[in-house]
């Protein structure tokens, strides 16, 4: 109970940090709110969800104070995580039309990919962010395992994995509060490679197995005929073409 305590409660806390925020922002202290918004951002526990909820907040608030570039930067933010984020009815036009003008400069969401090259000494893993117009990302979580089935982290952009015939890996972007902003690959379904020159199992397949009805139906043919033709060749002397034998003579 303990450690699901300690494991909740940097939870409630960001969730009672942004609750805080917003209520600075109904209460129209515009100012007081970005900067609730600003240290709510530092915390360590934050969700994707949560982390969305933060840039919609601070972006609304930095609008009211007319901190347009500001808004606008929170807004790529969120839009770069979510780009069919809407902001829902009572949104200030004006808010409305930098987040139309946003949503049309995004290329796409927020992603990671991998890769894993083989040298010498290993393995050289590494994951890349794409689409991070906001530079929202903090680091990068890569997560591999080898030939001893044991699954190990290390925070890249790159990082030498030990040499494996066959390696498992999958690649974060974490952003800020923790968030995990985009992956590539799980422990459920990672990515996969194999060293070139490894050896494979054999595959082994069952024998195919060979009719031989076919075999015996044309030996018995054979056969049948071969009878034939020796009957034949018997019977021949015996024709009805003069070859029969006469009567007996009769004595009187």
């Amino acid at each position: 109970m303990a450690i699901v305590g300690a494991l909740f409660i940097p939870a409630l806390v960001s969730a009672q940090a942004l609750e805080g925020a917003r209520a600075h922002f109904d209460a129209a202290r515009f100012q007081e709110a970005i900067e609730a918004y600003d240290r709510a951002e530092q915390r360590d526990s934050f969700t994707l969800d949560e982390l969305q909820a933060l840039y919609e907040g601070r972006a609304r608030a930095k609008q009211a104070t007319g901190d347009d570039p500001g808004a606008r930067r929170d807004l790529q933010a969120l839009l770069s995580l979510a780009p069919d984020h809407d902001l829902g009815p009572g949104t200030p036009p004006a808010l409305l039309r930098l987040h139309d003008e946003v949503r049309a400069q995004i290329g796409g969401r927020l992603s990671i990919q991998t890769s894993a090259v083989p040298v010498p000494e290993g393995w050289v893993l590494g994951g890349e962010i794409r689409g991070d117009v906001a530079s929202i990302t903090r680091s990068v979580r890569l997560q591999y395992q080898g030939d001893d089935g044991i699954w190990r982290t290390a925070t890249g952009p790159e990082v030498l994995a030990p040499p494996s015939s066959r390696l498992r890996f999958l690649a974060e972007a974490i952003g800020p509060g923790g968030a995990v902003l985009a992956s590539e690959g799980s422990r459920d379904a990672p990515r996969e490679v194999n060293r070139p020159g490894a050896i494979e199992e054999p595959i082994v397949t069952a024998p195919t197995p060979v009719d031989r009805r076919p075999l015996f139906i044309g030996l018995g043919a054979g056969a049948a005929a071969l009878v034939v033709l020796i009957v034949l060749i018997v019977a021949a002397p015996y024709g009805d073409s003069g070859s029969r034998p006469s009567r007996p003579m009769e004595i009187p």
